[in-house]
């Protein structure tokens, strides 16, 4: 209970302190589109998505009604639910990995920094979480004893968050997978009832995902002027997300959960090998952005869990306090990054920026931005003297759109880099930095936004 406790505390602190930022906004779009379908032209890819993921659509809505539409009440829907998938943990894990362990990953999980980020963002990925791991923790029982049953509610829950994030219709690869080889040193037959169960929910998704997801899909992602990550950026910054105190116990958690529980091993085993191969090989087939594989993180955690609850065993015995105080220390490892989430929210201020810019912009100026429409929602009396570039060919959309009697402002967000090394040289010539906005963090990563004053001496360079 504590650590629930923790966990909540942790998940409402600030949920409200933070300007909306990346999809956040999008939300409100297609929560909309999902109440009415007519308000997007039908060749506007994001007009079904909403149709691909209708359960998340409605999980925002609830949420909405209940707790209203400005930045704490649109979140707190997604802090519940991450709270419930830490909760559910604590309450399903127990029989299947033992106590020590189960304590492990809910203490990693209440300390994630990614796991408080999601809870805090107006998306659906929490609640696909939350639903992936109610479909792992029945598997796993499944398995164990090939209950039908179980598999069956672990089918259901799959379901639930393939309609909340489409790409979890990997989750059904790691139901047959666990349920054919969780069974493993049980006695009884490897491929029991539970596989057949999960083979048949397995198939009627597929099914499902051919004749009505990927048509709707398709377009979505051929159409999204976003590249995606790289197959090396994706490993990287999905391990990221993680935590590396996460992802340095992985291995050895596995290899000491097969030294106690065989059948328990093969079926974290594949979760985490389904984790891993989504990781390689989607950025090799779609956009790619490691926010993707949030949902099926789970397992990296149970078995981050186990290498704790190991590391207990063999110290407790020459060292009791000091074996709790290892057990205790390795979650605390992420403190630095759950601290520098509350300066920031881990994500850029648009509304200081659009403040800014409110308090200095003259009549004939006009703003050039990357995100336009975070600026205008915390600044709507600016109407129509905003635009926002279509792609990255920034230099022409500004040699076409610059206000011919004043100043054109540019606002680009950046990391704790600063600007893009060409963009740093242009500056140096032929723009004054004006501001940057930034809230300073204890870990490496920084959100800044930087506003530039240009009078139309030099277009900038492009942006690869």
């Amino acid at each position: 209970m504590a650590v629930l406790a923790l966990a909540a505390a942790l998940r409402f602190a600030g949920i409200g302190q933070w300007s909306f930022a990346s999809d956040e906004l999008g939300t409100f779009w297609e929560v909309g589109l999902f109440l009415d379908p007519s308000a997007a032209p039908p060749d506007n890819p994001d007009a079904n998505v909403p149709k691909m993921i209708p359960l998340a659509m409605l999980i925002h809505r609830v949420g909405h009604l209940c707790f209203g539409t400005n930045e704490a009440g649109c979140r707190t829907m997604m802090a519940l639910f991450g709270v419930g998938q830490i909760l559910l943990c604590g309450l399903g894990l127990p029989g299947l990995v033992g106590r020590s362990a189960t304590l492990g990953c809910v203490l990693l999980l209440a300390l994630s920094p990614e796991h408080l980020f999601y809870s805090q963002y107006h998306r659906f990925y929490m609640p696909a979480a939350f639903f992936a791991t109610a479909a792992f923790l029945a598997a796993a029982r499944a398995a164990r004893t090939d209950s039908v049953a179980w598999m069956l509610t672990a089918v259901v829950a799959a379901g639930a968050a393939v309609l909340t994030h489409t790409f979890l219709g990997l989750v059904f690869i790691g139901l047959v997978g666990g349920a054919a080889l969780g069974r493993v040193g049980v006695r009884g037959r490897p491929f029991g009832r539970a596989f057949a169960v999960a083979l048949g929910g397995a198939m009627i998704v597929a099914v499902f995902a051919a004749v009505y997801l990927y048509p709707l899909g398709k377009g979505k992602a051929t159409e999204y002027p976003w590249a995606g990550f790289s197959p090396a950026h994706a490993v990287f910054s999905s391990i990221s997300q993680l935590s590396w105190p996460v992802a340095l116990f992985i291995g050895p958690g596995g290899l000491l959960l097969r030294s106690k529980d065989r059948a328990a091993a093969w079926f974290w085993g594949v979760q985490a090998a389904v984790w891993c191969g989504a990781v390689v090989a989607l950025p090799l087939m779609l956009p790619f952005h490691s926010a993707y594989v949030f949902p099926l993180n789970l397992p990296m955690f149970v078995l981050a869990g186990c290498a704790m609850s190991g590391i207990v065993d063999r110290l407790s015995a020459a060292n009791t306090w000091g074996a709790r105080a290892m057990f205790v220390a390795i979650p605390l490892l992420n403190v630095p990054s759950v601290v520098s989430h509350y300066q920031d929210g881990s994500r850029h201020d648009f509304r200081a920026a659009s403040q800014w810019i409110a308090e200095h912009i003259g009549t004939d100026d006009f703003v050039v931005a990357v995100q336009a429409d975070k600026l205008e929602f915390y600044q709507p009396t600016l109407h129509g003297r905003w635009d926002r570039p279509p792609s990255r060919d920034i230099p022409e959309w500004i040699a076409r759109h610059r206000s011919r009697n004043g100043v054109t402002w540019i606002v680009i967000p950046g990391g704790r880099g600063g600007l893009p090394a060409p963009w740093a040289e242009w500056c140096d010539r032929d723009v004054r930095v004006r501001a940057t906005i930034l809230h300073r963090r204890f870990d490496y990563h920084e959100y800044p936004i930087f506003i530039l004053e240009w009078t139309g001496a030099a277009l900038p360079p492009a942006l690869e």
